[in-house]
């Protein structure tokens, strides 16, 4: 609610493999049905679950479709930035991060 105060004109989209898109909608995100669709054309985006979809997901592939600057957020830790081929202009961090990753704009 805090974000979407603060960044009124901004789309919040979710994206979850098992949960129901009317409760993403609930949430008060747009739900979409593939992880394509979530991150293509995004500023943001954020991993909030390790669902398989979301390990074994093609992070570089889909970072090609995230709008510049982009970044994404990890809280699972997921992939190992330092293995990771982060395209120019985006940036992967994950929480306890083994590897920062490129930082926006670095």
């Amino acid at each position: 609610d805090a974000l979407q105060r603060h960044f009124p004109a901004a789309n919040f989209r979710g994206y979850d493999a098992v949960v129901d898109p009317e409760a993403i909608r609930l949430f008060g995100l747009a739900p979409c049905d593939s992880l394509e669709a979530a991150l293509t054309g995004v500023n943001v985006a954020v991993i909030l679950n390790n669902h398989m979809e979301f390990v074994t997901m093609p992070l570089e592939t889909l970072l090609e479709k995230m709008a510049r600057p982009s970044f994404i957020y990890d809280v699972w830790n997921s992939f190992d930035a330092r293995e990771l081929n982060i395209p120019p202009g985006c940036g992967y961090v994950a929480l306890g991060s083994h590897g920062s990753g490129r930082l926006p704009g670095a």
